[in-house]
């Protein structure tokens, strides 16, 4: 069954009036739809309509209205919820006759056009090999997507919708920026309350951005499999300090001052190596409390809480820290607190939000691998950010080592070619004083 038969069926949406998205999932998830969902709405000239709640607490309409619009009361039938359930049924856990029955009658009802989109187009449920397939489909209906002008448009239209941090998340860098005794900016300077993150003049930012997820993070993290910081915190942080070193020598050159911020799911665990290895090089900075980390949408089932109380009881009471080669996974010290209220739940989502911005808002992010700090990377290396550099690292499975895999570099947006590379948001610090990377010193 050829699912790009519909040519992204164009006339299918011709009636469609906006485009909404609507996912109460993690971060990550959230804006791999998003990716999928502009272009759309690009391409159709369709506004969107976001409801993802932390999104919406954090960041106002980019139109300049002052609250978000009213939800459509009935929204019509989740246009990629049909591609989703197809994949459901053949490769993913759901594979029930029922499923794949259901599938592939919404795959006729679209091929041979009997259905169709009269009403705002409910987009959710994107994700895994859905969101995959509608990306490829969309190369075809939109030759040319992939290079670097294109990407850039789309760079424009992704960092748009973040360009009104609301009073919510301004008060939550306040209390960051207090708590870490950095400067206040002065008034003016940024082009709106909070768009500056911890940006501050006479600082150059290094965001480090490192997921372990500790038991009670979140439901799955029950796995030992899943433990990161076990096998890939040792090469994560011999990454670091090359590039925090590389750092140090850029800061030296443009006279500025170094900040490390590192951004992660288990400060306690984590912090003293980090800052034993890092502090040479410049300022740690963990610019959050315990209290106030936890997933977004921790989706715990009973089984999950059950299995996380019984590891309580077993687990290790000795305060172990990971070090270099670190597999204390079943220590006390390396387990999260759930949020067990709604009020607990919401401050997790926005300082999960105010730490996204923070690595957004960074001058070079380096990422162990995750959207939540990709999807950072594509605010800070648009108009609305600083930030000259993106590293990915690709992480050996036996901790042995890391590749260093470049993502992105600041390219020349308002300069004759786009696509030039200029290493730095100030130009004449892109000539004097440029950040080639680790590699190339």
């Amino acid at each position: 069954m050829n699912v790009c038969y519909t040519r992204l069926d164009l006339l299918l949406l011709k009636s469609v009036t906006s485009f909404l998205f609507h996912r109460r999932a993690g971060w990550g998830n959230c804006v791999n739809g998003l990716t999928t969902t502009l272009p759309f709405a690009v391409a159709l000239g369709r506004r969107v309509i976001i409801n993802i709640p932390y999104y919406n607490m954090c960041f106002l309409p980019p139109d300049g209205s002052p609250e978000w619009p009213e939800l459509p009361k009935k929204p019509s039938i989740s246009l990629f919820k049909g591609i989703n359930e197809y994949f459901a049924g053949i490769n993913g856990p759901d594979r029930s006759q029922e499923s794949k029955r259901r599938s592939g009658e919404w795959l006729h009802g679209l091929e041979n056009g009997t259905m169709q989109f009269n009403d705002p187009a409910y987009f959710s449920f994107l994700n895994g090999p859905s969101e995959n397939l509608l990306n490829q489909c969309l190369r075809a209906a939109f030759p040319g997507n992939e290079s670097c002008i294109n990407q850039r448009a789309f760079q424009l239209s992704f960092s748009a919708i973040f360009s009104r941090p609301s009073p919510v998340l301004k008060d939550a860098l306040t209390t960051i920026r207090s708590r870490l005794a950095l400067p206040e900016l002065s008034l003016g300077v940024e082009s709106q309350p909070g768009a500056w993150g911890l940006r501050t003049p006479g600082y150059y930012i290094l965001g480090l951005h490192f997921r372990s997820f500790p038991q009670g993070f979140e439901g799955f993290t029950n796995n030992a499999d899943v433990w990161r910081a076990g096998k890939h915190f040792a090469p994560f942080m011999e990454a670091s300090e090359i590039i925090a070193k590389h750092a140090k020598e850029i800061v030296e050159c443009r006279g500025l001052q170094l900040l490390i911020y590192f951004a992660t799911d288990h400060a306690r665990a984590l912090r003293s190596t980090v800052e034993q290895h890092l502090s040479q090089y410049g300022r740690v900075m963990f610019g959050l409390e315990e209290k106030e980390v936890g997933h977004v949408i921790p989706m715990f089932t009973k089984e999950d809480k059950q299995i996380l109380e019984k590891k309580k009881q077993a687990c290790k009471k000795n305060e172990e820290h990971p070090g270099f080669n670190s597999s204390n996974y079943g220590s006390c010290h390396f387990m999260a607190v759930p949020s067990e209220s709604n009020e607990e739940r919401k401050l997790h989502q926005i300082m999960g939000m105010a730490e996204w911005w923070i690595l957004a808002q960074s001058h070079w992010l380096v990422s162990a691998g995750s959207t939540y700090s990709g999807t950072a990377a594509n605010v800070g290396l648009g108009p609305m950010g600083v930030m000259e550099r993106f590293d990915q690292l690709d992480h050996f499975e036996n901790g042995s080592g890391t590749k260093f895999m470049l993502q992105h570099v600041r390219r020349d947006l308002e300069g004759k070619d786009p696509c030039k590379p200029i290493f730095a948001a100030d130009p004449l610090e892109a000539l004097k004083c440029p950040n080639h990377g680790h590699r190339s010193g």
